[in-house]
């Protein structure tokens, strides 16, 4: 094959027209077929990127190696596919990089290879909330759960931010029993169920129900998913943590604040009541300041939070 040549503008309609009859004449001449787009696009890039799966599985026969070639952004043709959805193309470049195997080329290392910004192929389905896609490429190879972008943002976390229960629903069930943590991972050492415990119980039960011991996992500022989950004020994920691992209520994070102090400080009555229910010597734990929760919520002028701790304290009398 002769170096890389700019793309032929007509090649490139071809493509992205799907005209298999006028490919053919290209394929003749297999020169042009190692055209590039100034951004790096090559003939299959262009193919995957309009979900051309004849003309993809065409190009596939004549030049495989295409699919492990890399544009200007390090992305391979099926990071074009994934992002696009095409669950046909995906499963194509998947079949042809399997069928590779026994060669030089290795299929383990396009589905795991990382673009500019250290995203798979399976966090760019993520992203774009392709289901069946992630599925696919779970299916490929499950362990692609584990790989972080740049910043270790997991495909798992990913989905969780973008509140997509259907697809943290095929990740998790997707997953390996002897997942690593980095199928979990979230920036600034958070996990999965730091995102979790800001979205729906829904969402905790699927974190919970893999790595129950992430209700003690601290972030980078020492704050647990109970703690996002009583600063977001989210009820029936403080409720569902508090079911899953008690203990959790008694972690301070770097500034000293439990959770009972951040409900408090926000003005969450009614997580507040939950963790007093729950853990009742919990009213007595302090921060570094030495101040319990009924002192925030004074400070800063939580009146219902008052108002409920002097009640409370008439009954007991």
């Amino acid at each position: 094959m002769m170096p890389n040549r700019t793309l032929e503008s007509e090649l490139y309609e071809v493509i992205r027209n799907g005209d298999i009859g006028r490919l053919e004449e290209y394929v003749q001449r297999q020169e042009y077929l190692s055209g590039v787009t100034y951004s790096g696009d090559t003939v299959l890039h262009i193919a995957a990127r309009f979900g051309q799966r004849m003309v993809a599985e065409r190009i596939c026969r004549e030049i495989v190696s295409l699919l492990w070639r890399v544009n200007n952004k390090s992305e391979t043709p099926l990071h074009y596919a994934a992002q696009a959805g095409n669950l046909e193309v995906v499963t194509l470049f998947i079949r042809e990089a399997t069928d590779q195997e026994a060669g030089n080329l290795n299929p383990s290392e396009l589905l795991r290879k990382r673009n500019r910004d250290g995203e798979t192929a399976l966090y760019q389905a993520v992203h774009h909330e392709h289901k069946h896609v992630v599925e696919e490429l779970m299916r490929a190879d499950s362990n692609l759960a584990s790989i972080p972008d740049e910043q270790n943002t997991s495909p798992l976390y990913l989905a969780m931010m973008l509140s997509s229960l259907p697809i943290v629903t095929s990740l998790v069930e997707s997953l390996p029993q002897n997942a690593s943590r980095g199928a979990y991972a979230g920036p600034n050492g958070r996990s999965a169920l730091h995102a979790a415990a800001l979205r729906s119980e829904g969402f905790v039960e699927q974190s919970v129900s893999k790595l129950p011991e992430l209700t003690k996992a601290r972030d980078n500022s020492g704050r647990t998913p109970l703690h996002n989950g009583a600063s977001a004020g989210n009820l029936p994920a403080v409720r569902l943590l508090l079911e899953k691992d008690r203990t959790s209520a008694y972690i301070a994070h770097s500034s000293g604040s439990f959770p009972v102090h951040v409900a408090a400080k926000l003005g969450h009555l009614e997580v507040l009541k939950e963790l007093i229910m729950k853990c009742p010597d919990s009213d007595v734990l302090l921060d570094d300041q030495g101040k319990n929760f009924l002192h925030l919520a004074v400070e800063e002028k939580r009146v219902s939070v008052v108002q409920w701790v002097c009640m409370l304290c008439l009954r007991r009398q």
